[in-house]
């Protein structure tokens, strides 16, 4: 098995500002626990500082912020900051909680994705996070065939069905497809 095969991804999970709001970020955590990551839990009231001097420290491949009371842009702005200024700006983030869709764009474009709100299937959220993760943080490639979804044809592995809708190549960079799901 090769070294990349056996490398766990590792998460820091924060609960950043003066919301109190925790059960989402724990139900995270516990999600990317099950599927094989490594977690880092901040607890809540957690600062920017905190959060960039935490996942520095557990040398994180991604920080997972949960917001519930509003402060998501500002709070978001400030951990992009410093993640840029401490040189540690490969460090992939995503958020979730509540966040307006109006909000969302301005949070892609600082590099914070996902943005996941309540009732979002986990394994939705998982999948975005190992595929960021290899693909930004690892600079593995992600294809088709990296895809639980993918289906060969039996006369041509190259080629397959992807969930029966069309037909794709196995080494196809899997872009921003929406039915994308990590094999375990």
């Amino acid at each position: 098995m090769a070294e990349e095969d056996r490398r766990k991804i590792r998460a820091l999970v924060a609960k950043l500002g003066l919301d109190t709001h925790w059960r989402g970020a724990v139900v995270i955590a516990q999600a990317l626990r099950d599927a094989g990551m490594e977690v880092i839990y901040t607890g809540t009231y957690q600062s920017p500082e905190t959060v960039v001097r935490a996942a520095i420290e557990e040398d994180v491949d991604i920080i997972a912020m949960s917001f519930l009371g509003g402060s998501h842009k500002p709070l978001s702005q400030e951990v992009v900051r410093l993640l840029k200024e401490k040189d540690a700006n490969d460090i992939c983030l995503i958020a979730g909680g509540v966040i307006p869709d109006t909000d969302k764009p301005s949070l892609e474009e600082m590099g914070v994705t996902g943005n996941y709100g309540p009732g979002t299937p986990l394994d939705i959220i998982v999948s975005h996070i190992m595929q960021r993760v290899k693909r930004e943080r690892w600079k593995q490639a992600v294809t088709c065939k990296d895809c639980k979804m993918f289906m060969p044809y039996p006369d041509d592995s190259n080629k397959g069905k992807c969930m029966g809708m069309k037909t794709v190549i196995a080494d196809m960079d899997i872009g921003k497809c929406l039915n994308f799901q990590v094999k375990p």
